[in-house]
């Protein structure tokens, strides 16, 4: 990569080959999660597998941080000055992301794709993940994934039963990440739940 940068007539068509292929993953969107027939707004800032959730919820602040390659979530609360990290696959951070528990089954449950659809004028492909105990015979999520943001633009969460759970992104704009856009901002106080002993 370093000989090809410091070849001048290069360098040009390899920034241009850069934006092509990671712009479009970087963005904005308000995020409508609606959970047990209660809808919430939230802002979601994304950019290559990283993203961030912000919300406000009765006046209390509240930031949901996803890092790329990431073993943990972080929640931040703003306010009180302080962070949580919560184990990935843990029940407190399926909770509190709905990607990430799409995620955690996706990889134990069956896949299965089901096509192209549009979804907010943005083409996804839609797939269904069902339980694998074919005796279950339960759908648990329908997600429809955007390639060109790559991220779901909308998943519906059947597990819950009668009462579907839904998020899906509206108003999608382009969004460009700072240093600090996913990180724990200095002066906070960490609470890390993957040590902190269980309580009986």
């Amino acid at each position: 990569m370093k000989k090809i940068i410091k070849i001048k007539h290069l360098l040009v068509p390899v920034i241009v080959i850069l934006i092509c292929f990671t712009g479009h993953a970087q963005f904005k969107a308000d995020m409508y999660n609606i959970m047990g027939g209660e809808e919430k707004i939230f802002k979601i800032f994304s950019d290559n597998g990283s993203y961030r959730y912000e919300f406000d919820e009765d006046g209390q602040q509240g930031v949901v941080i996803s890092k790329n390659g990431a073993s943990e979530l972080i929640i931040l609360m703003p306010q009180q000055k302080m962070a949580m990290k919560i184990p990935l696959g843990s029940p407190m951070s399926m909770a509190n992301d709905p990607v990430k528990a799409y995620e955690y089954y996706r990889e134990t449950e069956n896949v299965k794709e089901i096509g192209k659809e549009t979804v907010n004028g943005i083409e996804c492909t839609k797939s269904e993940v069902w339980n694998k105990d074919e005796n279950a015979n339960q759908k648990l999520f329908t997600v429809w994934y955007s390639e060109k943001y790559k991220f779901p633009v909308k998943i519906t969460n059947s597990i819950s039963g009668s009462m579907q759970n839904e998020m899906i992104l509206k108003n999608i704009e382009s969004w460009t990440s700072g240093p600090d856009s996913f990180e724990v901002p200095e002066g906070y106080q960490i609470m890390d739940q993957s040590q902190m002993a269980p309580q009986y």
